[in-house]
């Protein structure tokens, strides 16, 4: 499935569609410097599919991209997604969210802000977020419980101690 509406200007994104009938964003051709994965995705069909989960290296290599939004529908980021987006600063993450895959941002050395909502994050996967800027600041949205849980993931996952973590 071939759409036009994963992100703002001219773009081409690739979706696999999955035996539950939702979407995998497989791959994104893009010259935009804002990213956002959507929720769902009307398709040539004229159906529209809930977008649940970002591939492995689906924009991997990214120079352009400055910032990503992801929907609240997608579940899974996929190991690798964002790795080596050398231009990547700003990372909101939504509240579907289950599971940040390992090297999902590494090497993104100019990501410094990145918001996830932690209500629905179980596990983050090693080095989902090494390499990027040592002045990076992680802020968490949810209750206190759900924040303190997402903290915890995410400094076992091999985070520098130079980043920042907000509850």
């Amino acid at each position: 499935v071939e759409s036009e509406n994963a992100s703002g200007g001219e773009k081409t994104a690739t979706y696999d569609v999955t035996d539950a009938g939702t979407l995998t964003l497989e791959n994104v051709e893009t010259n935009v410097k804002t990213l956002t994965v959507p929720s769902t995705v009307k398709a040539a069909d004229g159906n529209t599919y809930a977008v649940t989960a970002i591939a492995k290296a689906a924009v991997k290599g990214e120079t352009t991209i400055t910032k990503v939004k992801v929907g609240k529908n997608i579940e899974t980021i996929g190991a690798g997604a964002f790795r080596d987006c050398t231009s990547l600063k700003s990372v909101t993450i939504g509240s579907g969210v289950t599971k940040i895959s390992k090297n999902a941002f590494r090497g993104d050395s100019k990501l410094k802000s990145i918001v996830i909502n932690a209500s629905s994050l179980k596990s983050v996967g090693k080095n989902a977020f090494s390499g990027i800027s040592s002045k990076a600041v992680i802020t968490l949205k949810g209750t206190a419980k759900q924040k303190a849980k997402a903290e915890k993931l995410i400094k076992k996952s091999g985070l520098s101690s130079k980043v920042t973590i907000k509850k």
